[in-house]
Parts: C-alpha cells; structure tokens; sequence
C-alpha cells in the first residue's frame, strides 16, 4: 500500500511491500535487521520479480511498480477495492 500513498492520501498502513533483486536480499536483511515472520505478524512483505523492478517508475524519489502491477499486488493481498480505487482515479 505504501506505493499506493505516493499516487494520493490514503489511510494509514502497517504493511509495506517491497520488490528488491534476489541478490541484494542479505543486504536488506544486514541494513534493516529483518527477521523472518509470520504472514500475519510480519510488517514488510520481500518479493522478488525482476519485471516488476524493471518496469517501475520515479514517484516521490522512490522506485515504485507500475500502476497494473501496484493493482493487481493490492488485489492479491485482498484490497480490492483499493485497487480499484486506484484504476478509477487513472482513467480519470
């Protein structure tokens, strides 16, 4: 949801999702002190798919998937209708 929050004011959000290269994961887990969770008790989300790093997009200095990726991640993880909330407001 964090990506959604760069596009317009959201609720506030405890989860954060990130796309990062397989690769660069032991930096993360050294730079962030990451531990492994639990789905429900975990508070980051690691996923690693190198399309949707490649395609993503500058949004408030960060990197952030694409609109289509960003909708269908918040589909996946049972915001429905912030995704299409977010499709709505893009056609617009």
């Amino acid at each position: 949801m964090g990506g959604l929050s760069l596009h317009y004011p959201i609720k506030p959000f405890n989860n954060l999702e990130v796309y990062i290269q397989k690769d660069d994961l032991a930096i993360w887990i050294a730079e962030l002190n990451l531990v492994e969770a639990t789905k429900l008790s975990a508070n980051l989300k690691v996923k690693f798919e190198n399309g949707a790093i490649d395609s993503s997009i500058l949004l408030g200095g960060l990197n952030v998937v694409e609109d289509t990726a960003l909708a269908k991640d918040l589909e996946d993880g049972g915001f429905s209708e912030l995704a299409e909330e977010l499709r709505l407001r893009k056609s617009s």
